[in-house]
């Protein structure tokens, strides 16, 4: 019992410093997957009772709790226990491990956090946006905030108005197939409850910790439909659903299996373990980035050791017992020498540190699953700068409390082997490692590919030797002599022949220790960036000390700080970045008032002049049958200011007197054409044009009317010509 509340008062701390939990990736292992209308789930990770989800998801958040039920119900997603597997410690020794993807655990503003790499940051359509609401809703329980671990959503509280994706936005090629019906690839693009879960447990296993594996997890869809606007198809999701999330016996309120209610007295408790962890990469500021890896593992094999009584004794025992202990990574911070930990410890806790650390250049570091010459096994990749993906197996380069170059830490360079099995030597021994199909879904081939020959030989006698140029040693980071180091095996030589080899300890030189201090003068603060008081600072590296020498603590450099002025919002800034609103016909432009530093403000002020109108007649033309209209309209904002009506040709007619016309030959025969509106006032011949067709065989003529301008369209009539001679 003092080991739980040990265990407990030490992780809550963790959670309560942990300001800001953020994704990573991760896996769930499940049966099976159904189809269903209003969404779809993952074929992979989980199961689902097929049902309508009609009478399950109303339109509000409270109609989706009220459908919860102790058992599977309708439209409810229900994910399975992750199984165990077993772990290989060595070629020789085998132990126990369970396979439990998780990737970046901690997410801190406390800290700061510097991993790349997340399940969440993939997701994409309303997966994403339930992701990061129950992403929010977890780190409250964790922090014993929130007490129900039924974390409800709707469609209108998550997105609003933009509750619907296009193809594009959800990266597929279409939403709907031939008959119309969403695709499956779509479906599962939007919304996938198990998907979604899956990126939780990889991205926030601290936020968890209290999540009960073994139970079954059940969730309600938001529905899911197609809709048509403007032309462009989208997937809608509309409704209420949930995620119904089970609490560990130990950690629930009642303290029985299958609740749904957390005890928040145990996350309000505190504990040191990130500030350890925190210290170890504070240790090693400023150190080369490859070193510091070597570094950060050194500290793990002092910290912790292999347990091979827990490994054993998972071996022994029946297949219903779930090893799995989400206290691996704190038991190596917890200075405890009996909490010792298998694979899982090492390689979260490796990741820890680089998930830390602001490295000076790009280090990123995931944790990956899969097997050991055929034993389940947990471990690192590290990609690093240069672009390769490194191996890292601390658990099997823990040797007596220390690090030790075994062939698979920071090793590019398979025996044998490509994608997804590697050989590498491990102390003299070839060693197979191969992902496992939980790990290959979450990471991509180029995440995970590592960079050998792979043809299968074994690595050449002859090192291929680079220089190491010589680092000099800082006040409090160590540095290291000139060395050369083998492109192919990686050992360490002290010279250029490759006859003297060296440990990696023995290139380091040990840091110098500050210089005497010297004082530095207030600098004053501004709106920008806060002010520094009077202080003294070492020489050498710049850190805060007090007169007599000694290193100031957090609290001491945190007195020194001057806050920021606050903003002065009065410069009449007219740059399009203030710019609230364009000038109109009407009105003049809008900005926002600034500060000196360039910062917008919230007050508004009126500079330059309205623009003024600018009309233009806009003319709907009349013809014979229909009136024609004129109007004066503004071409900014659609002021109209006069209207008038283009009353419709509708006689057309030729002169009595001209109704025959006598023959003159070379087709000069003319009439008299007359036009007048409806209101019997005679149109201008400004607004038509006539043409003349004379046929001397049949002695008739015709006279075209063309209209123009005010006046559109064609009217014909005809007259008798007189007096054609015979031919």
């Amino acid at each position: 019992m003092k080991d739980l509340q040990k265990k407990l008062i030490s992780l809550i701390l963790v959670m309560a410093l942990f300001v800001t939990l953020t994704p990573s990736l991760g896996l769930v292992y499940a049966e099976d997957s159904v189809q269903e209308e209003s969404f779809e789930i993952p074929a992979e990770d989980v199961q689902v009772i097929e049902d309508t989800a009609d009478d399950a998801v109303e339109d509000t958040v409270d109609d989706a709790v009220d459908y919860v039920a102790e058992d599977a119900t309708e439209d409810t997603v229900v994910i399975d226990v992750i199984e165990s597997k077993t772990e290989q410690l060595t070629p020789e020794e085998e132990t126990a491990e369970p396979e439990e993807l998780y990737g970046e655990y901690l997410k801190m503003k406390a800290y700061g956090s510097h991993a790349g790499k997340t399940a969440g940051g993939r997701l994409r359509g309303a997966s994403k946006g339930i992701y990061n609401y129950v992403n929010s809703e977890i780190a409250k329980v964790a922090s014993g905030t929130r007490e129900s671990t039924i974390i409800k959503y709707s469609a209108e509280s998550l997105f609003g108005d933009k509750n619907y994706w296009t193809a594009s936005e959800l990266g597929v090629g279409k939403l709907s197939d031939s008959k119309g019906n969403i695709t499956e690839t779509a479906k599962k693009k939007c919304q996938d409850l198990g998907t979604v879960l899956n990126a939780l447990l990889a991205d926030n296993p601290y936020g968890l910790y209290w999540y009960d594996k073994t139970q079954r997890t059940y969730g309600v869809s938001l529905k899911c439909q197609l809709e048509t606007k403007e032309g462009e198809e989208r997937l809608v999701v509309t409704g209420a659903g949930y995620l119904k999330l089970p609490v560990a016996a130990e950690y629930s309120k009642s303290k029985e299996t299958g609740t749904y209610y957390f005890d928040t007295g145990i996350g309000q408790s505190t504990s040191a373990v990130a500030s350890k962890a925190q210290a170890i990469v504070d240790k090693y500021e400023g150190t080369a980035d490859r070193d510091r890896l070597t570094y950060y593992g050194d500290e793990i094999c002092r910290l912790v050791s292999y347990n091979h009584s827990a490994a054993a004794s998972y071996n022994t025992a029946s297949d219903s017992v779930n090893y799995g202990d989400p206290w691996q990574l704190i038991w190596v911070f917890d200075g405890d020498p009996s909490t010792n930990v298998v694979c899982e410890g090492y390689a979260k806790a490796f990741k820890f540190l680089c998930d830390l650390t602001e490295f000076s250049s790009s280090v990123d570091c995931i944790v990956v699953t899969g097997e050991m010459d055929g034993s389940g096994h947990m471990w690192n990749i590290v990609t690093p700068d240069d672009g390769y993906n490194y191996m890292v197996d601390i658990t099997n380069s823990d040797f007596g409390s220390r690090l030790i170059d075994s062939g698979v830490f920071m090793c590019s360079s398979p025996v044998s082997g490509e994608y997804p099995s590697y050989y590498f030597r491990r102390s003299g021994v070839s060693v197979k490692y191969t992902y496992d199909e939980d790990c290959m879904n979450v990471f991509c081939s180029n995440e995970l590919t590592i960079p050998g020959d792979g043809t299968g030989h074994e690595p050449l006698e002859d090192h291929d030797l680079v220089k190491v140029e010589a680092v000099q040693a800082t006040c409090t980071k160590a540095g290291s002599i000139e060395h050369y180091k083998c492109r192919k095996c990686e050992l360490l030589f002290a010279d250029s022949s490759g006859r003297k080899e060296i440990s990696k300890r023995k290139t380091v030189v040990k840091a110098l220790g500050h210089k005497k201090p010297v004082y530095v003068k207030t600098k004053a603060a501004t709106c920008q960036k806060t002010g520094l008081k009077g202080h003294y600072k070492c020489s050498r590296c710049g850190t805060f000390m007090d007169k007599k020498g000694k290193v100031l603590g957090a609290k001491a450099k945190k007195k020194l700080v001057i806050k920021k002025k606050p903003h002065s919002y009065k410069i009449k800034n007219t740059g399009s970045k203030y710019l609230r609103s364009s000038a109109t016909c009407t009105k003049k432009a809008r900005y926002y008032y600034s500060c000196k530093c360039g910062r917008k403000g919230r007050k508004i002020f009126t500079a330059g002049k309205a623009l003024g109108h600018s009309y233009k007649w806009i003319i709907k033309p009349a013809t014979t049958r229909n009136d024609g209209s004129k109007v004066r309209k503004c071409t900014r904002c659609g002021r109209k200011t006069k209207k008038s009506i283009i009353y419709k040709a509708s006689k057309v007619s030729i002169a009595k007197k001209n109704r025959s016309v006598a023959y003159k030959g070379d087709n000069s025969e003319t009439t008299v054409v007359t036009v007048r509106n409806r209101k019997n006032k005679t149109i201008s011949k400004a607004y038509y044009d006539l043409s003349f067709d004379n046929d001397y065989v049949t002695g008739t003529g015709t006279v075209t009317i063309t209209f123009k301008g005010n006046y559109s369209g064609i009217k014909t009539l005809t007259y008798k010509i007189k007096g054609i001679p015979e031919q």
